[in-house]
């Protein structure tokens, strides 16, 4: 089965066992990944052909991952929108961990500083930070991933053609959702 707009993988485990899960963007698709993946570990004759084996009810963990154009407003008073929440999520794979991470240092330093002075400022300016690290690429990167979701097999077949002719690091920069004014430039230029 093909995830619509989405993704699956299958991973082993370190203690013997195996990790099967299906993704899907949304609002580019309606597909129910519960259901996808329903379709996979119930296909006993799948799992055969890939030399799988599963023994007892599933393990099943879900979320929905929101491909939404970034929004720059984090603090609202005493809340602090982080993670998925705040769309830190890349929009080109999905891919926000190194971001929690580096904004997370941030943010822990902020919050101190709000904390011991009182005042609001430290926040607001962590906000700034994220504002002028993620806006431009996430804007960008949501642009590129609305395009990518209506492809069909012959444009990501023309695409990957493209890539390889780019070379490894513009395609990198794009994976990682690193939109520069110069590859900004290039982007539309081609």
């Amino acid at each position: 089965r093909k995830g619509p707009s989405g993704y699956g993988w299958v991973f082993p485990s370190v203690d013997g066992k195996i990790r099967i899960g299906v993704g899907v963007i949304q609002p580019d698709t309606d597909a129910s990944p519960r259901k996808l993946l329903d379709a996979v570990v119930n296909n006993e004759k799948l799992l055969k052909r890939f030399g799988l084996e599963l023994e007892g009810p599933p393990k099943v963990h879900s979320g929905i991952l929101p491909s939404v154009p970034y929004d720059d407003e984090l603090v609202f008073g005493n809340v602090i929108r982080v993670g998925d929440s705040a769309n830190f999520a890349t929009p080109t794979l999905g891919e926000g961990i190194r971001i929690c991470i580096e904004l997370g240092w941030d943010l822990g330093e902020q919050l101190g500083r709000s904390v011991k002075t009182g005042r609001a400022g430290p926040l607001k300016a962590y906000e700034r930070k994220a504002r002028r690290q993620l806006k431009r690429s996430y804007k960008w990167g949501f642009l590129v991933n609305s395009r990518m979701a209506s492809f069909t097999p012959q444009h990501w077949n023309a695409s990957v053609r493209r890539m390889n002719s780019v070379g490894s690091e513009p395609v990198t920069a794009m994976m990682r959702n690193e939109f520069s004014n110069q590859k900004i430039a290039r982007m539309s230029w081609n």
